[in-house]
């Protein structure tokens, strides 16, 4: 199971592997340098989901969430979280 310390360690490494510095990244994904450090800090918890999705764009990560029970198999499907939140707060293109 991942938890916010492996993103953040993931995050950390994906940084040094492009050799950005935690204020590009922050600077590319419109968020303050000390929101990068959070993260990385594995206290990715604090920070707003979309905060997040915008770091791991900033680092061209995609971010791939799976539902189900542990004695069932997984979806074969990734869950669409932009999608769903674009839905849930803008409403889906059909009702505009």
């Amino acid at each position: 199971m991942l938890d916010f310390q492996d993103i953040g360690m993931k995050v950390t490494l994906r940084r040094k592997e492009l050799k950005l510095s935690q204020s590009d990244v922050a600077r590319s994904a419109n968020v303050v340098r000390q929101t990068i450090a959070r993260i990385e800090g594995g206290l990715g918890g604090s920070v707003a989901s979309s905060t997040l999705l915008s770091v791991l764009n900033a680092l061209n990560y995609d971010l791939v969430l799976e539902f189900g029970l542990r004695d069932t198999p997984l979806s074969e499907e990734p869950f669409d979280l932009e999608g769903y939140l674009d839905d849930k707060y803008f409403g889906s293109e059909d009702e505009w």
